[in-house]
């Protein structure tokens, strides 16, 4: 399949294939294989969680573990494209979202999304977070 680019768009890959060290190509391919995954990970269901457990999966799996960056969960959340499984009052409302406990099972079409607090316990009634605290995010997906 060919497909024709203005001269415009050839420039500026030509510019980002220059700093990246890449060629037009290579990059072209990775911004299909990352458009590709991203529409992949929309038919997932996703469950956002303050833990992960063994005893979510089912016997004998591989799981892949990635981080993930705060602007991406932060766009999940503002899309309501997700389940809350936030078992932390605390942590549920720093990030705005429900709190919910309940038992989690993964399966290959849902992709969990681990929170995890770095810098200390939340004080309680909290509603931001403390100085010296972050959220770190993984997206947590069958194989």
């Amino acid at each position: 399949m060919e497909i024709e680019l203005d001269d415009d768009i050839i420039q500026k890959l030509d510019s980002i294939s220059l700093i990246e060290n890449k060629s037009s190509e290579d990059i072209i391919l990775d911004l299909l294989k990352e458009f590709v995954d991203e529409k992949e990970n929309d038919k997932l269901k996703t469950i956002l969680c303050n833990a992960f457990s063994l005893q979510m999966l089912i016997k004998d799996c591989t799981i892949e573990i990635k981080e993930i960056s705060p602007k991406k969960v932060k766009e999940i959340i503002e899309l309501g494209n997700y389940i809350s499984y936030i078992g932390n009052e605390d942590i549920a409302n720093v990030l705005g979202v429900e709190f919910n406990k309940g038992n989690i099972t993964l399966d290959k079409n849902t992709r969990l999304i681990v929170v995890q607090l770095v810098g200390g316990r939340l004080p309680i009634g909290c509603i931001e977070l403390p100085k010296g605290s972050e959220f770190k995010f993984y997206e947590v997906t069958l194989l």
